[in-house]
């Protein structure tokens, strides 16, 4: 009875064979939750499938939106990396490294990795933005500037909140179920297998931010995407705590749901897409290479699980 619940048939299998099936449960994932859950809410609602995503309709729900967020994030990002880990071992908690309550001070100084990188990172987002590509490709230029002005349309009305209680919300649907669905899939499950196979935690780390980013579909902000998902990456390599990650992932969310906060209820000028940058190019460096001294004190003082765990 137990061989017939044994589902880890990738157990054994070599790095390339786990990366296509990881690649094909996304995408399979990626195209039939999503469309499954429109369809739902939509059919629910009444809302028309043209609307659902068009902020100009009058029909236009962003509460329904956000319930779409919800469910995809965990069906999508978290279901997919339970259900791939699982095809590796039975141990799931162990190999995501979610079996240990981590200590307090990992959790605060992976956010500072985080904070710290920011400024830097802004500047590479303003850099994206301004490629262009060659005249030959410049139906390929619109299509994407037509999507990601799109999304960066839909996401100024999922992150508006001019109330504590829209913002304690907006917390919990944009800053830490992100947070912990994308960390569980991109490091907890992606970064661990590639980390298991390549000798280079380097390497690892690139190649999991590399999809992490390609994974969200914006090319206009896939470079300091991919930036994000290294400093994610080498946090959770060295702290070996997945938790670490969603600490430092939650604080990156956090921070745009608060601005966009402070924005929307009038106590700031600052928009959420354009903080953090000081204006300062060199002070940007400064700040991101302190924000690396972080990652190595990661790597100094907890860097080995007696010193990165507390007992839970």
């Amino acid at each position: 009875m137990s061989n017939l619940l044994d589902f880890t048939f990738l157990k054994n299998k070599n790095l390339f064979h786990k990366i296509v099936v990881f690649v094909l449960l996304f995408f399979f994932l990626s195209i039939i939750m999503p469309t499954a859950i429109v369809l739902i809410l939509s059919a629910i609602s009444g809302v028309g499938l043209e609307d659902f995503y068009n902020v100009e309709s009058e029909s236009f729900n962003i509460n329904l939106v956000k319930i779409s967020q919800v469910f995809t994030q965990v069906l999508v990002f978290a279901l997919g990396g339970i259900i791939f880990v699982r095809l590796i071992t039975k141990n799931a908690g162990n190999y995501l490294k979610i079996n240990h309550k981590p200590k307090f001070s990992l959790l605060i100084i992976s956010a500072l990795a985080i904070i710290l990188a920011i400024p830097f990172t802004s500047n590479i987002v303003e850099w994206n933005m301004s490629l262009t590509f060659p005249e030959s490709l410049s139906e390929l230029e619109n299509a994407l500037l037509a999507s990601s002005e799109s999304s960066n349309r839909i996401m100024e009305e999922i992150v508006f909140a001019d109330n504590f209680g829209t913002l304690t919300l907006n917390l919990l649907i944009i800053a830490l179920i992100p947070a912990i669905c994308e960390e569980l899939l991109f490091r907890g499950a992606l970064q661990s297998t590639l980390q298991k196979h390549i000798k280079s935690v380097h390497l690892s780390v690139f190649i999991a931010a590399f999809i992490f980013s390609a994974a969200h579909f914006d090319f206009f902000a896939f470079v300091p995407r991919v930036i994000l998902g290294m400093i994610l990456g080498y946090i959770f390599a060295y702290s070996k705590s997945l938790w670490a990650s969603i600490a430092a992932h939650f604080t990156n969310n956090a921070i745009s749901v608060f601005v966009a906060y402070f924005y929307f209820s009038g106590q700031t000028d600052i928009k959420y897409e354009d903080f953090g940058s000081t204006g300062n190019i060199f002070v940007n460096i400064i700040l991101f290479a302190l924000s690396l001294v972080t990652i190595w004190l990661i790597y100094k003082y907890f860097g080995h699980k007696k010193e990165a765990y507390e007992e839970a």
